[in-house]
C-alpha cells in the first residue's frame, strides 16, 4: 500500500495496476468509507483488493506478499477475507508456498495469534527472506 502523491494507493504487483485506497476528501463524499485513526479508505477498493489477493493466492506464484495486516484485519475488515483465505490455502499451510505478511512490530503476536497462524518466521528486512 504505497504513499504516493500524499495518499495511500492499492499496488497489484502482477498487473502493475494502482488504483485509490485512501479518501482524502472524506467530507464531500458519498463513497462508503471504512476510518482508521486519520485515515479514510474506500470499501470499494478493499473489496477489489481482497479479490486481486484471492487470485494471486490460487496463481502459480511461490510467494505471496500481502502489505499489511493491521488493525482493520485484526477486526475482520480491510484485507481480512484474503488474508485469512490465503493462510488457510493448502500451499502455504504446507510450506509449499511462502507468505509474507507486512504486519507492525506492535500487532506480531495478536497477527499470529488471531489467525491461527502455526509456523511463522519475524524478519525486519527483505533480506532476512530466503526463497529456496
Amino acid at each position: 500500500m504505497p504513499d504516493i502523491n500524499g495518499s495511500r494507493k492499492i499496488y497489484d504487483i502482477s498487473t502493475k495496476e494502482i488504483f485509490d485506497i485512501e479518501c482524502t476528501d472524506h467530507e464531500h463524499t458519498t463513497a462508503a468509507l471504512t476510518t482508521v485513526g486519520k485515515y479514510h479508505f474506500y470499501n470499494v477498493a478493499f473489496e477489489k483488493a481482497n479479490v486481486i489477493i484471492d487470485e494471486a493466492a490460487s496463481a502459480e506464484s511461490d510467494i505471496l506478499v500481502i502489505d499489511e495486516v493491521g488493525r482493520l484485519e485484526l477486526e475482520g475488515k480491510g484485507l481480512y477475507e484474503s488474508t485469512k483465505n490465503s493462510i488457510e490455502t493448502a500451499a502455504y499451510k504446507t510450506g509449499n508456498k511462502m507468505l509474507v505478511l507486512v504486519v507492525r512490530d506492535h500487532l506480531y503476536g495478536q497477527a499470529i495469534s488471531f489467525f491461527n497462524i502455526k509456523q511463522h518466521v519475524k524478519v525486519h528486512h527483505p533480506d532476512a527472506i530466503r526463497v529456496q
